[in-house]
C-alpha cells in the first residue's frame, strides 16, 4: 500500500546560501542569482520551519519552536510525522547541506561557516560533519571545491 503522504526532506525545503551561480547551458554561460523562495511543502508547519531555517542560524528544536511560539515537543511531534525523521536530526541534516555548500563553493573558514549554520564553535562542526559525511570539513573541502570556485559562485 503506498504511503499516504511523501515525507518531506532536507532538499525539499533547502534554500541555499549563496548569492549566485555560474550557469554553463548550450555553449554559453552566465552567473545568475540563486532562487531565494523557500519551496512550497504543503504544510504549513514545515513552510514555517523552512523559512526560520533560512532566514536564521537556529540549530535546534527549542529555538525553532520558540521561533513558532509552540512547544519543542509538539514541534518535535510533527516534524517527526511530517518528515519521517528525528526533529534535531532533520536540523542537523539541513545545517550539514549548507556547511556542504559554503564549504564547496566559498573560501569562508570554518569558524565563518559554523556561525552560519548555527554552531557556536568550528570545532561542534567538524565533529557533527565527520559524524554525518565520514570525513572532514577540510577534506570535504578539498574534493567538492573547483579550482574555479570565485569564478563560479557568488556569496556574501
Amino acid at each position: 500500500m503506498e504511503p499516504y503522504f511523501k515525507p518531506i526532506t532536507v532538499d525539499m525545503i533547502y534554500v541555499s546560501p549563496l548569492k549566485a551561480k555560474l550557469v554553463e547551458k548550450d555553449g554559453w554561460e552566465k552567473v545568475l542569482p540563486v532562487d531565494k523562495t523557500v519551496p512550497p511543502t504543503g504544510s504549513v508547519i514545515m513552510d514555517a520551519v523552512a523559512d526560520i531555517l533560512k532566514h536564521t542560524t537556529i540549530s535546534s528544536v527549542k529555538g525553532l519552536a520558540a521561533q513558532l511560539k509552540v512547544k519543542p515537543k509538539e514541534l518535535s511531534g510533527a516534524i517527526h510525522i511530517l518528515t519521517r525523521q528525528n526533529a534535531v536530526d532533520f536540523i542537523i541534516d539541513y545545517r550539514i547541506k549548507q556547511a556542504k555548500e559554503l564549504l564547496a563553493c566559498t573560501n569562508l573558514d570554518m569558524k565563518e561557516i559554523a556561525k552560519r549554520c548555527g554552531l557556536k564553535w568550528a570545532e561542534n562542526l567538524a565533529q557533527r560533519f565527520q559524524k554525518e559525511e565520514k570525513m572532514s570539513p577540510r577534506d570535504y573541502r578539498a574534493k567538492h571545491r573547483p579550482e574555479d570556485y570565485v569564478r563560479r559562485y557568488e556569496w556574501e
